[in-house]
This record gives C-alpha cells, sequence and structure tokens, in this order.
C-alpha cells in the first residue's frame, strides 16, 4: 500500500545548529525537491534502499522547508504508520574552497529516519491526517505585540530577499535559454549530418532529434546546457574537419596537376637534350669535313692559310654574313682565297691545256689531239679556233 506524507525537511534559518550543509532563508527558497521527477526517497540515507520519491517543496509559515512525498516500501510504510520512523533529513551535497567557504549545495536525496539531526524536521501528515501538533500554553496572548511586528519586519525582509532571488533566478535561466537558443542552428545541423549518416537508426534518435527543435524551452536548464554546448562543439569539430578535409582535396588536385606538368616538362627537356645532342654530332662531323677539306686544300696549294673551326673567330673570318665590323676582314680573306682558287684554277688548266696542245714527237699533225680527217668539230662547232674550244670545255668541266 502506498503511504503520501508531508513534513518539514529543514527548519528555518538559524534554527539548527551550525554547519555548512544548512540552508540560508535564500536557499530554502529556491529549493526544489520534486524538480525532474523528483529526488530520491531513502532510508536512512542508504542509496541502496530507496523507498519511494518527493512529489514538491516549498516554504512554510516560519520560513522551514515543507515537503510532501509517497512511500512505496511495505517496511517502512508500517514503521511510519506505528510512529517507529518519523523523521526526515535532507541529504545535501557541498563544495567548499579551502577555507571552508560553501561554493555550492545541492540537494541529493531526502531520507526517512527514527531521529533527524536538524530540530523539527518531522512527518507531520499521513494520507493527509495531521500526526504531529505543537501547542503552546501561555495567561494572555500567545505572542506580544512587539514580536509579531519584529516578526512582520522579518518576513517582509525575507519575502523582498526571496523576490530579488527569484528575479535573479529568472534573469540566469533567461540567460542561459537566449543561449542555447543561439547553439541550436548548430546543433539541428549536427544531429541532421547523423541522421543522414545513420538512416537505419533515424527512429531511434527520434526523440533527440526532436529535442534538437525544443531544448531551449526546457525546464531543467544546467543539463540542457551543458547537452546543447556538447552537441555545439561536436558540430564546430566537424565542420573543421570537413573544411580541411575539402582544403585537402584541393591540394592533391593542385598536386597533380603540377606533376603532370613536371613530368611533362622533364619530358620535354629529354627529347630537346637529345635533339641537342644529336646537332652536336652533326657540328663535329661538318668540322671533321671541313679541316679534312682544307688539308686537302692546302696539299693542293690553294690554301696557304689555317682555319680552327671550333673557334668562332675563326668560323666567322670565312663568313661573309658575320657581325659588320669584321666584314672588311672577312671580305679580304674571302678575295684571297677566290684569287688563289682562281690562279690554281688557271694553272691546271694551262698545265692540261699543253700538254693536249704540244706536238709530239713522232706525230704526223702538229698537236696531241688533232682535228680528224673529216674536218668534223671537237666540239661540234666547224668554226673558231680549236684551242681555245678545248680550253673553254675543260674549264667549264
Amino acid at each position: 500500500m502506498v503511504l503520501s506524507f508531508r513534513g518539514t525537511a529543514h527548519p528555518p534559518e538559524g534554527v539548527a545548529d551550525a554547519d555548512v550543509a544548512n540552508l540560508s532563508a535564500a536557499e530554502i527558497s529556491v529549493t526544489d525537491v520534486g524538480k525532474r521527477g523528483g529526488i530520491p526517497l531513502l532510508f536512512e540515507h542508504n542509496d541502496r534502499d530507496k523507498i519511494g520519491r518527493c512529489e514538491a517543496s516549498w516554504i512554510g509559515q516560519n520560513g522551514e522547508l515543507r515537503v510532501s512525498g509517497v512511500i512505496t516500501d511495505p517496511r517502512v510504510e508500517k514503521d511510519i504508520r506505528n510512529g517507529r520512523n518519523h523523521g526526515l533529513s535532507l541529504g545535501t551535497d557541498v563544495i567548499q574552497d579551502t577555507k571552508g567557504n560553501a561554493l555550492y549545495k545541492e540537494q541529493k536525496e531526502l531520507s526517512v529516519c527514527g531521529q533527524p539531526r536538524r530540530s523539527g524536521c518531522y512527518i507531520d501528515t499521513i494520507d493527509g491526517k495531521k500526526i504531529r501538533h505543537s501547542r503552546r500554553f501561555s495567561s494572555g496572548d500567545n505572542f506580544s505585540k512587539e514580536y509579531v511586528e519584529r516578526l512582520k519586519v522579518e518576513n517582509a525582509a525575507k519575502a523582498e530577499e526571496n523576490a530579488k532571488l527569484r528575479a535573479s533566478l529568472a534573469s540566469h535561466d533567461a540567460k542561459q535559454r537566449n543561449v542555447i537558443s543561439k547553439m541550436q542552428p548548430e546543433i539541428n545541423e549536427f544531429l541532421g549530418y547523423v541522421k543522414q549518416d545513420n538512416m537505419d537508426y533515424a527512429d531511434e534518435m527520434k526523440t533527440i532529434l526532436d529535442w534538437g527543435t525544443t531544448c531551449h524551452e526546457s525546464a531543467s536548464l544546467d543539463t540542457t546546457h551543458s547537452l546543447a554546448r556538447t552537441l555545439s562543439c561536436a558540430s564546430m569539430s566537424m565542420k573543421r574537419t570537413r573544411e580541411e578535409a575539402s582544403v585537402q582535396a584541393e591540394r592533391a588536385s593542385s598536386l597533380s596537376a603540377t606533376l603532370k606538368e613536371l613530368e611533362e616538362l622533364k619530358t620535354s627537356d629529354s627529347v630537346k637534350a637529345a635533339r641537342i645532342s644529336e646537332l652536336e654530332q652533326l657540328c663535329d662531323a661538318r668540322q671533321y669535313a671541313a679541316e679534312k677539306l682544307q688539308d686537302e686544300l692546302a696539299r693542293a696549294g690553294i690554301l696557304k692559310d689555317k682555319f680552327d673551326f671550333s673557334k668562332l673567330s675563326s668560323r666567322e673570318m670565312i663568313n661573309t654574313a658575320s657581325a659588320p665590323e669584321n666584314v672588311d676582314t672577312c671580305v679580304t680573306h674571302n678575295t684571297n682565297l677566290t684569287a688563289t682558287t682562281s690562279n690554281a684554277s688557271r694553272r691546271v688548266d694551262d698545265e692540261l691545256m699543253s700538254f693536249i696542245t704540244k706536238k709530239a714527237s713522232n706525230s704526223i699533225g702538229t698537236h696531241r689531239i688533232g682535228q680528224s680527217g673529216t674536218g668534223h668539230s671537237h666540239l661540234g662547232s666547224t668554226t673558231g679556233n680549236m684551242d681555245a674550244q678545248l680550253a673553254h670545255a675543260i674549264r667549264i668541266a
């Protein structure tokens, strides 16, 4: 059988003994034990002995923290009904600095116990029935007028402080919602990529995909902000990875084009080098032929000056198309070479003519080669000087 209860989980500020885990009035005002389905309800702070759940909390008339919950454990339910265990103890996690000052407090669980350490923390209502009462008897009024006025002033101050805390909390929540809203495009983009790459699991991811569109409206802003920031960072990491991959692809394409062009240039250089080698061999052959010709001309007495054809100056001196400043020198050499060649040719012609025209000692006629008795011409002509015709024919040949 389920047991519903109400009671006091924490006394008003200043009532309990001094302890870093005790709550101030401001902290009591913002405590909510029913958030996210309620903090666990345990027995004597034993994490393995969960006996129910907390449903709600609020501030009592005197500033205490009031709570309501449900007991589902039959053993504890029986102990509560017979009055054995009526105490309530609030389990608070505290983060402190090195000086012992509390930096952060969080209510982790509420326990049912036999005797609470904080005074006044008991279950006082079971299934809607009051089981614990506190009565004071005195003559005259229960409270003096001064006491009542003082309580009113304190309550007004606490109400004002409470309003400021709520306003601050609302402002903080609004800022968190704004930050989460700015992260939503990146979150949804990332979730879209994940869904696109894993379409087989799209139905299983529907809850988180829907959450991405409404996360700024979540009631649990602390958890939502942490998850939203994680997904946003994951989205940025994915973008950087994709951009780097794109840059690498462009670099690879550029490198391929460069290597291809380099190979083409190497091939072209190789062809040109082979052609240069062929031309060098041809030049060497022609130079060798020119040198041989020069030696033959020198032996025949046609050429007196020798030229070194391996030197540019020598080639320019026998080249009529050389630079303008060498024109006179080249012309002089060419003229000498021509004159020498002409004289040599005449000398050869004259010796041959003398041999042909010289009368033999035993010859009947006047020449070694004479005209036949038929009167035919030596060169197809019946007129003219025969010696002149022979000389002309020899020179042409």
